[in-house]
């Protein structure tokens, strides 16, 4: 079996959490190894699984040679470095089924409770998100009609420009508020604030 390890971040954050790009593909590197499998290719990518898979051009490229027979399998760290959307996985599976593998979830598209399990896994992200973010729009409407606080006074904002006008950008580009706050590291209270602030809510 010949394997394309992908590793993936998005910020320099989580690097600093253990999430480095080195130690995705370390850890790639050893259950190939278990498995007996020959690593053809590399790619390391610095971006938001929540973008559309085409958005990443190291994953295309891993999905490309896949499709091409040139490798078996893509092996990732975790499920999430490679996709969280339902939409992506349509597409996915179009272009070379489920030939991807989480290490450390230890999920094989190879398998049938594999191919079920990733399924699960990618509904149960995008529910736990949409539902975040709806609770979130309830609560901080509820607070605004009561007239309570909800933010920061003005003049004490602690996010630096570079980082509204991200948060910014990736509101404008549908992303929920917890996504924003997953790409972001900041709370749902900040992102709000960011928003009300540049009157977009």
């Amino acid at each position: 079996m010949k394997a394309i390890i992908y590793a993936r971040v998005s910020t320099e954050e989580q690097e600093e959490k253990g999430y480095s790009l080195d130690a995705q593909v370390d850890a790639c590197k050893k259950y190939c190894e278990m498995k007996g499998w020959e690593v053809v290719k590399i790619y390391k990518e610095v971006g938001s699984a929540w973008d559309s898979m085409e958005k990443r051009g190291k994953f295309m490229k891993a999905v490309d040679l896949v499709e091409m027979g040139i490798a078996d399998i893509i092996v990732a760290w975790k499920l999430d470095r490679i996709l969280r959307l339902t939409e992506d996985l349509i597409k996915l599976k179009k272009r070379i089924g489920y030939k991807f593998v989480s290490v450390t979830e230890n999920l094989d598209g190879s398998t049938a409770f594999g191919r079920f399990a990733i399924d699960i896994a990618i509904r149960v992200a995008e529910l736990s998100s949409d539902l975040t973010s709806e609770r979130t729009k309830l609560i901080i409407k509820r607070r605004i009609e009561k007239g309570l606080p909800h933010g920061y006074p003005k003049g004490k904002s602690r996010i630096p420009e570079w980082k509204k006008e991200k948060i910014i950008e990736l509101y404008k580009k549908d992303y929920t508020y917890r996504q924003i706050a997953s790409e972001m590291k900041v709370s749902l209270w900040t992102i709000h604030n960011v928003l009300r602030e540049n009157k977009l809510i």
